[in-house]
């Protein structure tokens, strides 16, 4: 009977221990994201904290934790999980934009295009860190540099087939005053850009 009781237990052990070595953090990044589309950002907060309790070298864990904390409107705790991320990763880009939409929104706008360049220096094709950076720079009243990366953004959506952000960045030439050339290239590109859309 005793040995059978402690078969028992050795077996329920190995059991116990074998389902906790399968939690892995991307099961609970994968929670942490339907509950973030369930706009259950506490659950989400729970799930982002297991996945890093696994692993802290989770960059996206720390990524996703940061989008948490800034829905929460606690911009020093996603200042420091984007921070975190991009020590893990420095070279992607996604990354550097996030925090660099961070600083943006906060108007901490040298921080922004310091991150917003180092993502285009990743990869200067990147058409989301170029309107941004060019927005940055529209804040700053540095309107040549803001109308050269909203120009870049503008033609780079368009290569993607992403009419609809292609328009967004030729408005936001307009938004800048970028002159008359930005004015007739809106005015000939835009229709073209919402018939496309349309289609």
């Amino acid at each position: 009977m005793k040995k059978s009781i402690l078969l028992i237990v050795v077996i329920l052990i190995f059991v116990i221990g074998g389902m906790a070595c399968t939690e892995t953090p991307q099961k609970w990044i994968e929670r942490g994201g339907k509950a973030l589309f369930a706009k259950n950002h506490d659950e989400a907060l729970k799930c982002y904290k297991r996945a890093l309790a696994i692993d802290p070298n989770s960059a996206r864990a720390h990524l996703y934790l940061g989008w948490v904390y800034q829905i929460k409107g606690m911009v020093d705790e996603a200042i420091s999980e984007n921070k975190k991320a991009i020590g893990i990763a420095p070279n992607n880009k996604g990354f550097r934009n996030s925090l660099g939409s961070i600083y943006l929104k906060e108007g901490m706008l040298d921080e922004a295009i310091s991150e917003f360049k180092k993502a285009i220096a990743i990869d200067p094709d990147y058409a989301a860190a170029h309107y941004k950076l060019g927005i940055a720079y529209g804040k700053k009243n540095q309107n040549t540099l803001a109308a050269h990366h909203l120009y870049e953004a503008g033609f780079l959506y368009i290569s993607e087939g992403d009419n609809k952000a292609a328009l967004k960045a030729y408005r936001g030439l307009e938004e800048i005053k970028a002159g008359e050339r930005a004015q007739d290239l809106y005015k000939i590109v835009a229709p073209w850009l919402n018939e496309s859309k349309e289609k």
